[in-house]
């Protein structure tokens, strides 16, 4: 069960692939399906009736509270203010906030005024940006805290089934698949737990709580670029406004890789709509995301690592960098074309890397690692990051 769920993760992850292909040299450094359907209703039958299903858990009354204020807020329309304070949204809202030490619940207050067509893209991105930030603090908290993770997980998956998996269709051309992949990793933690075994449940959801989360930043990204090219092409002022809003949900995943890079996604996205430069603001997106992949690589074979190869931690370390590497994955494969990269191998690489640290095969692991290691940084390189690194934070331009 355990190799099934690491595989099935992995597997998801990545796609059919090819060969390795030859990297560069460069210095390294020391679940089955989604959320299962209602049971069909039963024909009557002469013989004896089939025993009645059993009910479902209760998931998060935070959760299913805001679900219809949820659903009203995707289909406002108009002018109108948007109804928001005292609503069981702002209640749930208010709890992500006090779980995460974030201010959101305030910042949405302050942007309620605005009502039209982009403030309220803007709100809406908010909005469900909050809720990301409670889901992501609840698969922390089941995967780091033996008590309670059984409810935290479940209140993680409501917050993804009714919030936010419904805008992975936005970004459906460009990344089937993705909300497929995060309810394969919840399904697999929910049967992990299920099975009561402690060694069983952290092998899931450890490197399940990676998986969602990054396959997270990723839907944000791709909505990101989305909104920009539209915002470009349309002279649109609504999808950047929407930009605006998701830019928080990567906002703290710059922060001590290129915290100077945030000020200037900042700057950037103040521009009218056919002058936003969508270019350098994926680059500094880029730069943080790839020296956080790097720690990746190989931290499972490093002193660094905080479990054994073959242990649920080693296993969440691959899982993360993998994750972390397919959102950027799209630029590092058309900055490193020239030199023999490919993406389908690269995919292939990391699950190799991530069967073989489940595994304990040592030497495995460090032949895909280095692998993985040299094509990180070539991607680094390609950014015109000064050195390989996965922690160096980048220096301001008008730093002396």
């Amino acid at each position: 069960m355990l190799r099934a769920a690491l595989v099935l993760v992995l597997a998801l992850a990545g796609t059919a692939c090819n060969a390795p292909a030859t990297a560069p040299a460069a210095k390294s450094e020391a679940a089955p399906s989604a959320r299962p359907a209602p049971p069909a209703k039963a024909e009557p039958a002469p013989a004896k009736a089939e025993p009645a299903p059993t009910p479902a858990k209760a998931r998060d009354p935070l959760c299913d509270a805001a679900a219809a204020p949820l659903a009203a807020l995707r289909e406002h329309r108009g002018n109108a203010p948007v109804a928001y304070t005292g609503t069981p949204l702002q209640a749930w809202v208010k709890a992500s906030d006090a779980a995460t030490g974030r201010h959101d619940d305030a910042a949405i207050a302050a942007v309620l005024v605005d009502t039209s067509p982009a403030g309220f893209a803007f709100l809406r991105a908010r909005i469900e940006g909050s809720i990301a930030q409670w889901m992501r603090e609840r698969l922390k908290h089941a995967a780091e805290d033996k008590e309670g993770r059984e409810a935290a997980w479940a209140a993680a998956r409501c917050a993804w089934d009714v919030a936010l998996k419904p805008l992975a269709v936005e970004v459906a051309g460009a990344e089937p698949g993705l909300a497929e992949e995060i309810d394969a990793a919840f399904a697999a933690g929910e049967a992990a737990l299920a099975s009561g075994d402690p060694t069983t449940i952290d092998k899931a959801l450890l490197p399940g709580h990676e998986v969602i989360e990054k396959t997270w930043f990723r839907l944000a990204h791709r909505r990101l670029m989305s909104a920009l090219a539209e915002a470009k092409e349309k002279s649109d002022p609504v999808p950047l406004a929407r930009a605006r809003g998701v830019f928080e949900d990567l906002r703290d995943r710059l922060k001590d890789r290129n915290t100077p890079g945030i000020a200037v996604v900042d700057t950037a996205l103040t521009a009218p709509p056919t002058k936003v430069d969508a270019d350098a603001i994926e680059r500094e997106i880029a730069l943080a995301l790839v020296k956080r992949a790097r720690k990746y690589c190989d931290e499972a074979l490093t002193p660094a690592a905080k479990g054994p190869l073959g242990s649920a931690a080693a296993m969440a370390t691959a899982a993360e960098g993998m994750a972390y590497t397919r959102v950027v994955l799209p630029d590092m494969s058309e900055k490193l074309k020239g030199q023999g990269f490919d993406e389908a191998a690269h995919l292939q690489a990391w699950q190799g890397y991530g069967e073989a640290v489940a595994e304990a095969d040592a030497d495995e692991a460090k032949r895909l690692s280095a692998e993985l290691v040299q094509w990180n940084c070539a991607y680094q390189r390609a950014l015109a990051i000064r050195e390989c690194t996965s922690s160096a934070d980048e220096v301001s331009a008008k730093a002396p």
